[in-house]
Order: structure tokens, then sequence, then C-alpha cells
């Protein structure tokens, strides 16, 4: 067991007891750039009925229609660690659409405490498509999950950016649950294959006042910046071309 490790489920136990972290509400405008084109992106959360919620809505610039969105919603909770309580998410139900070619596509998600899985629901697909109609996939053995898409605001309440920022030199585990699974396969290359993957996150360095942390995943790195209040500041994502960035912000080749 790593440093960064203990250092989160003794930030995790403090808040537990004392002072549980409050979890961060937002409302912002970026730009976001793949290589379909250019559009913005707004990215909402908020808490709700002890639920952190998360609203994606992916639009062309010139266009008011939206291309994309995304919901997600984690319970907030607790977990046990052997004699010990510790505050965590928990993955709750979310709706994903996207419009692929003119046609539109939904995966719906929600949890079965009872067997411990996740049921998904398409619409869409093909009706030999694998993934068509009904599923349900088992959770991996592990403490810590986040949907992809609401990964800044799961990271910053599990603790993960404060308890990690200046140990570079450690990782912490965790699942990345993709919430546009199975449609992810489609949009985006060598990854999501699986509903769950195993995930990993590691502080990097302060650059221009902000906090660079990397995500590993499936073999890819994601570059998260934020703000010294761990504010999202920008997501950069290069072996997929895509950038999320402040509005009027470019691209440069020192990112």
């Amino acid at each position: 067991m790593n440093f960064c490790y203990l250092a989160i489920i003794f930030f995790l136990v403090s808040c537990s007891h004392l002072n549980p972290v409050t979890p961060k509400e937002a409302n912002k405008t970026y730009s976001y750039v793949d290589a379909s084109g250019n559009y913005l992106l707004n990215r909402e959360s908020k808490s709700i009925k002890n639920k952190l919620v998360t609203r994606l809505k992916l639009t062309p610039k010139n266009s008011n229609k939206s291309v994309e969105k995304s919901v997600t919603l984690s319970q907030l909770g607790s977990v046990r660690n052997k004699s010990l309580r510790i505050l965590t998410l928990r993955p709750y139900a979310s709706e994903f659409e996207v419009w692929l070619e003119g046609k539109r596509y939904t995966t719906k998600m929600n949890i079965d405490v009872k067997s411990k899985s996740m049921k998904i629901e398409t619409d869409g697909l093909p009706r030999d498509h694998k993934w068509y109609g009904n599923h349900s996939v088992k959770f991996p053995s592990s403490q810590f999950f986040c949907y992809f898409n609401q990964l800044p605001d799961c990271l910053y309440q599990l603790g993960f950016l404060q308890s990690c920022y200046k140990n570079t030199e450690n990782k912490v585990d965790l699942y990345v649950v993709w919430d546009s699974f199975p449609l992810i396969q489609d949009q985006l290359t060598g990854v999501g294959r699986n509903l769950f993957s195993k995930a990993n996150l590691r502080f990097d360095r302060e650059e221009k006042n902000n906090l660079l942390y990397e995500l590993e995943v499936d073999g890819q790195i994601i570059l998260y910046y934020f703000s010294k209040s761990f504010d999202l500041v920008k997501i950069i994502w290069i072996a997929q071309g895509i950038s999320v960035l402040p509005p009027g912000e470019e691209l440069n080749q020192d990112d």
C-alpha cells in the first residue's frame, strides 16, 4: 500500500467523522475540439439530495441543437475499510444520448444493489448487436468507481486530487465506468471495450498556476488541469485528439 493511498484513507476517514467534503457546484462552458470539428461543451454539476449530478451538453458552435448529452448521478455514501468507514461515491444511474450520421442512439444505466451489478438499456442499435436491448454487468471488486463524464467531480469528492497533490511518485487506483457504453466503441478508439476499466491517477506538476494530473485508462493518458482550488480548467486527451479548453484558448505545442 503506497503513501498516497494511506493519505487518502486518512483524509476520507477524517472527513467522514469531522468535515465531509462539500461537492463542488459549477456551470461552465468550454471549447471542445475533436477529429469531427469544433463544439461548445456545457458542463454542470450540483448536489441534489445526497447525490452528485453532472450534466454535459455538446453542441456545434454554429447550432443550438445538441449532438451529445449525458447525465450521470452518483450517490454520496461510505464503505467499510476494516474497522473504519470512509466516504465514497456509488455510481447510481446515467443517461447518454448521441447523434451519429443523423441517427439517435441512447444508453441508460441503473445500479442493482442486490445483485451488485449495473443494468444497461440501449436504444438505436441493430437487433443483432451484442448490446442491443437490456443487459446486466457485475461490478468488479473495488471501493472506488467514477463515471467517465463525472471524473473531475468524482476525483475531488473521493479526495484523490487533494491527497495526491505533490506526491508525484504515487498513484491511486480506481475503476472508470463508461457511461456512454457500449456506444463509446463507435466513437473512440481503443477504450471502452468493457463497461468498467481499471484506471490510475497521479499528480504530475504545477503549470501556470494550474495543477496537472494524469489519468491512465485502457493504456491511454488523459491530462486533467485543475485550479489550486480544484476547479476543472481543461482536459487534453492526445490519443483521441480531444481537447476541452476555456473559451478562446487554443491548444499549443507545450500542452
